[in-house]
């Protein structure tokens, strides 16, 4: 494989690579992306159905290589996490879209981490 080809191919792996860290990827599914949705709105006053119509727009054009979840993960990255920062005077190396789906899955991992301990 020549070196060009190469660099390709390390580029496209890491662009399929999934941004959210592992045990958010494990335990976040399709049911926590509407819970998330709810959280917004009662904290944000978010206008959901808006955003769920750009979600759906941004999902029907989004490579097939990604599942629903990464495609959120990655949507709430790219629209939301930047004015959260803001917001909330984050640094801006603070992971705050994802604080924000680990609290959507709090439950889950607390479970995980109950029952990992027998």
């Amino acid at each position: 494989m020549s070196a060009r080809r190469r660099r390709e191919y390390e580029a496209e792996r890491v662009r399929l690579e999934s941004i959210m860290p592992v045990e958010l990827r494990q335990l976040f599914d399709e049911d926590d992306i509407e819970l998330t949705w709810i959280f917004l709105h009662k904290v944000f006053h978010l206008n959901t159905a808006k955003w769920k119509q750009v979600f759906e727009d941004e999902f029907l054009k989004a490579s097939r290589e990604f599942s629903r979840t990464e495609i959120f993960a990655r949507f709430g990255r790219k629209y939301f996490e930047p004015s959260l920062k803001r917001i909330l005077f984050r640094e801006e190396d603070d992971e705050t879209w994802f604080i924000i789906l680990q609290h959507i899955v709090r439950k889950k991992l607390a479970d995980r981490k109950r029952e990992s301990r027998f």
